[in-house]
This record gives structure tokens, sequence and C-alpha cells, in this order.
């Protein structure tokens, strides 16, 4: 039950980035989301260096648990920068393209 809903967390926080329509709503949803999941990881890998620090018997599930989302999102918000980046150099190829029938 826990990692059907892991999976689905993580399925839904790759696919929103992809329907982002601008850019301002891109760094705004990358800082509501990504900046948490920075400070969590900060957090843990603090716990982690700590001397005494002993992981439980579930410590990797949990590593887990939360290493997926994190993982789906950056890959999501990474396909969509590609995305806009492609869709950039298609229209310049069109405009260089009708500039040159023009002319």
């Amino acid at each position: 039950m826990i990692i059907d809903t892991v999976f689905l967390i993580s399925i839904l926080l790759f696919c929103m980035p992809l329907f982002i329509p601008t850019w301002k709503w891109y760094w705004i949803s990358s800082a509501f989301i990504g900046i948490p999941l920075l400070i969590l990881w900060v957090q843990y890998f603090y716990d982690v260096s700590q001397p005494n620090f002993k992981s439980g018997p579930g410590g990797g599930l949990g590593l887990a648990i939360f290493g997926i989302p994190t993982v789906s999102f950056f890959v999501g918000m990474f396909a969509r920068y590609c995305r806009w980046l492609l869709q950039i150099k298609i229209n310049e190829l069109k405009a260089k393209n009708a500039a040159s029938k023009i002319t």
C-alpha cells in the first residue's frame, strides 16, 4: 500500500512540471516543491554525518520512499526544461526559414 502511494506521488510529481505553461510558474513550482525537498535532504545528510547516527532496519526503505519522489520531480523539471529549449530552437529555425523565403 505504501509503495503504491509513493509511486502515485512520484508520477504526479513527474507529470506536474510537464504541464507548466510559463517560465514564471516553472520557477515558482520549483521553489515551492524543490526548496522543501532540498531542506529535508540537507537535514537527512546532517543527521547521517553525526558520529552516533544509527539507522534502523527501515532506514533504506525510508530513504527509498523519500528518494523516488524527489528524483521523479527533478527528472520532470529537467524534461520540461529540455522541451522548452527544443521549442526555442524550433522557433528559431522556423523564423530563419521564413526570413530566407522573404528575401
